[in-house]
């Protein structure tokens, strides 16, 4: 199904994980003054996965940056991740630190 917000659909994001290529960006947003409909729209698509939006106006860029920075404690889990990974790599297994995408066997 096509989002409003984008020229792909839904499963774009997914699929671009699954082959390892870029996510897809989000489309423009035409109406230059219209900052909430950006700020709604650029929350919208990085809650679903996106990781940026096109922008076609200066004043639109702060709105897309803020909406897809991650937040303080998305960055610390995810140093927490790649500090985790490190210490549990020799021993071949994935540690399991709240994150439902592990590669370890459940039974270990």
């Amino acid at each position: 199904m096509y989002s409003m917000y984008t020229n792909v659909d839904n499963d774009s994001v997914t699929d671009s994980s699954t082959y390892m290529y870029p996510p897809p960006l989000l489309m423009l947003c035409f109406l230059c003054s219209d900052i909430e409909g950006l700020r709604r729209q650029s929350l919208e698509g990085a809650g679903m996965g996106f990781t940026g939006k096109q922008c076609i106006h200066p004043t639109q860029v702060a709105v897309v940056q803020q909406a897809f920075t991650p937040s303080p404690e998305k960055v610390d889990w995810a140093r927490e991740l790649i500090q985790a990974f490190g210490q549990h790599q020799e021993s071949g297994k994935v540690p399991h630190i709240g994150c439902i995408y592990t590669t370890d066997n459940p039974q270990d």
